[in-house]
């Protein structure tokens, strides 16, 4: 991924960045155009010098567990015209999530781009930035950015949570039922918790494990989670967290668990 973004070509250059925000679980995807690394692959009129890589998670069910699973796709870009963004471009975006592309690793709880717009507010703890005029907000729906409307981003930090995939990954279940304004939450199952302030876990339905909601909690005794007095001064405690939207559970819920890994880069311009 650092790799990827290190070859995004600059919005001056014809680049652009796409970000699809999923609003119930909060993952991203995320595409953009990168210079090709080999350079083998141009022919003499310059056609395969670009390509659209895509970043994006999956549902699939790996040995008998449903989880997420963390996909990157390449494909060679058509030749630049006079729209940074294409009709093409998004073709191509397409293809390559309905295509082959590799599966980089299971167990992906969360995968998120936060952006900034603005060189003087970069702000990457807060979710889609806002420029410091308050005119443009960076797209948290199916829509791309260019240089001929919104603002490109000038920088972006990725978070992944990852919990090493397979049957052996922490999980627990909700013992009793909670509703969107609990917090208190009682769980059962795994063995070992963190008990460092702002720590999360992931409650998510049985019937649909691919997404959930993130809470983040302030204490853990005697199997429960204590995530009050969340707020804007506390941003690691309380509910709805990593931009998942707060909900109702049932008992026997699914909770799970994972190690947070954070890529922080300014974007080419």
């Amino acid at each position: 991924l650092d790799e990827d973004l290190g070859r995004m070509v600059p919005s001056a250059g014809g680049g652009w960045f796409y970000a699809d925000l999923d609003s119930k679980s909060g993952n991203t995807t995320i595409a953009f155009r990168i210079a090709r690394r080999d350079r083998s692959q141009i022919d003499r009129l310059g056609d395969g010098d670009r390509a659209i890589v895509v970043w994006w998670l999956k549902p699939q069910v790996v040995g008998g567990v449903a989880q997420n699973i963390l996909c990157r796709g390449e494909q060679r870009a058509e030749l630049l015209d006079d729209d940074p963004k294409t009709n093409q471009d998004f073709v191509t975006l397409g293809q390559i999530m309905a295509g082959q592309h590799a599966e980089v690793t299971s167990g992906c709880l969360h995968f998120g781009a936060y952006l900034a717009s603005d060189a003087g507010a970069r702000n990457l703890a807060q979710e889609w930035m806002t420029e410091i005029s308050g005119d443009n907000t960076l797209p948290n729906d199916a829509s791309a950015l260019d240089t001929t409307g919104q603002p490109f981003p000038v920088a972006i930090r990725i978070t992944t949570v990852l919990t090493g995939g397979g049957r052996f990954a922490a999980r627990g279940r909700l013992v009793r039922d909670i509703a969107p304004s609990d917090t208190t939450i009682r769980i059962v199952g795994i063995p070992t918790l963190s008990t460092a302030p702002g720590s999360m876990v992931k409650i998510s339905p049985p019937s649909d494990p691919s997404n959930g909601e993130w809470i983040g909690y302030r204490a853990y005794t005697n199997g429960q989670l204590d995530c009050s007095g969340g707020s804007s001064t506390d941003p690691l405690v309380g509910r709805s967290l990593r931009r998942s939207v707060k909900a109702a559970f049932l008992p026997q819920s699914l909770v799970e668990i994972g190690q947070s890994y954070s890529l922080v880069r300014t974007l080419p311009h």
